[in-house]
């Protein structure tokens, strides 16, 4: 006959038992946890004040721009600086713009991206590993030496001037990211 060790749902409950902490542990963790949070407050300033000199120096007059010592709370606080802003400049016509070349450009580059990653991650064709290690091989190709060839061949389909030149790259899809999604899909 088989013997089962019977344990209580309360056993279960309370878990491995624990020795009790101790008084120096308890110091030693509250004056590490307020060094790690005063570190965290401190390295956060350097990604929170550009946005709060950005929103300050917007409220403010022409003249109090170039003050020294530089003035946080502007006074008086113009708001109308927004209203001036969006009469002034063709903002609709801004959002237009990144609208054409952002939605055609991420709906292409995910589903380019995607299916070749799949196609790498799950598909078996002979040469498999070498075409990815060449395509991963095309990562340490710096971007700025294809600024010519791609301008001549853009000058040579006549897009020079229009939004294609944004969009379709996008759609040839991305080492990086067919690297990332493969990883992606491998891992399912």
């Amino acid at each position: 006959m088989v013997s089962t060790r019977q344990t209580t749902l309360a056993a279960v409950a309370d878990g491995p038992r624990r020795r009790p902490r101790t008084l120096r542990y308890r110091v030693l963790f509250a004056t590490t946890s307020v060094f790690k949070y005063a570190a965290l407050v401190f390295f956060s300033g350097f990604f929170v004040l550009p946005w709060v000199w950005m929103i300050s120096t917007s409220l403010k007059n022409p003249q109090e721009l170039a003050v020294w010592p530089p003035i946080w709370i502007p006074n008086p606080i113009r708001w109308d600086n927004y209203v001036s802003a969006f009469r002034q400049a063709a903002f609709a016509q801004y959002v237009i713009n990144t609208l054409i070349v952002a939605v055609p450009s991420v709906i292409g580059a995910v589903l380019s991206n995607a299916l070749v990653a799949y196609g790498f991650a799950r598909v078996r064709w002979p040469g498999r590993d070498i075409v990815f290690a060449v395509v991963l091989a095309t990562l340490i190709l710096p971007g700025f030496v294809t600024f010519i060839p791609l301008y001549i061949i853009f000058r040579k389909l006549n897009w020079i001037n229009t939004y294609l030149p944004l969009v379709i790259p996008a759609w040839l899809g991305s080492p990086f990211f067919i690297f990332l999604l493969r990883q992606f899909f491998m891992g399912l």
